[in-house]
């Protein structure tokens, strides 16, 4: 009768082993990190000589239907009913919303939001027209690799009517336009 449950005992045995092999190490590898980059957006404020914020919503006789975008072949107008809505998951991918009115409180201002493109987009251009007026916006991204877990420095370089305006890491170029 010992005979029968000698090979299953000793397979469990053998099985809980191996589990206790694989599942410990001495040695932590470095496990691979998920990293997540921002997506690239424009930030366009428009504003007179003195200033005044021109896209407010108190602002007599404003220019908000006069403003569209081109951008791939397609024109865009400005959607100033609704700001767009964030992702409510933690992973984030770019989502190509036109050109949106939003108040941003970093800058303590209205802009056009345009975008958004891919982290890891080389570069990207659209026509922005406001009061007849036309002006090219920019950007061109850099990406360099820092190792092989997925971890990019980025310089990218933002540039309005193909004159450098700000270069750097951060994915939101702020671009000024003034009505005279």
């Amino acid at each position: 009768m010992k005979h029968y449950f000698k090979y299953p005992l000793l397979l469990t045995i053998a099985f809980l082993m191996s589990l206790s092999i694989v599942s410990c190490s001495d040695k932590d590898d470095d496990p691979m990190k998920v990293w997540d980059y921002y997506a690239i957006e424009m930030m366009v404020r428009v504003s007179d000589a003195n200033g005044n914020d021109l896209l407010a919503p108190d602002v007599e006789n404003p220019l908000l239907n006069t403003i569209y975008i081109s951008y791939d072949g397609e024109d865009y107008q400005l959607d100033a009913a609704n700001e767009p809505q964030k992702a409510s998951s933690r992973h984030y991918e770019p989502i190509w919303r036109g050109c949106n009115l939003v108040y941003n409180k970093v800058l303590s201002a209205y802009c056009v939001a345009i975008g958004e493109w891919d982290a890891f987009d080389s570069d990207g251009m659209v026509d922005f027209y406001v009061g007849g007026r036309h002006h090219v916006l920019s950007f061109t991204n850099e990406v360099i690799p820092v190792n092989n877990k997925g971890e990019y420095n980025f310089t990218r370089m933002y540039y309005q009517d193909f004159t450098l305006i700000s270069e750097g890491k951060t994915p939101v170029g702020v671009y000024d336009i003034v009505i005279r």
